[in-house]
């Protein structure tokens, strides 16, 4: 789905184009660490740590991996 006028998008690029590449990697570690926290105030609070680790595996990477990887990755977290 695409919502975004042709002409904002181009503004969007265009600010974009204009960052250096340390502004570029602190915007995409800013968006990652708000969509972990996102993710984990949807999970139970009394996950233990190793609970979470694996609850926000499967959230983020759950589908890019076969069963068997899964669990090889699962069990080493």
């Amino acid at each position: 789905m695409k919502d975004t006028s042709f002409e904002i998008q181009k503004k969007i690029d265009e600010i974009y184009k204009n960052k250096s590449g340390e502004e570029k990697l602190l915007i995409a570690l800013s968006m990652f660490e708000t969509a972990r926290e996102l993710v984990i105030s949807s999970l139970p609070n009394n996950l233990s740590e190793r609970e979470l680790r694996k609850a926000l595996f499967l959230r983020f990477y759950g589908n890019d991996f076969s069963v068997n990887e899964k669990e090889k990755i699962l069990t080493n977290l």
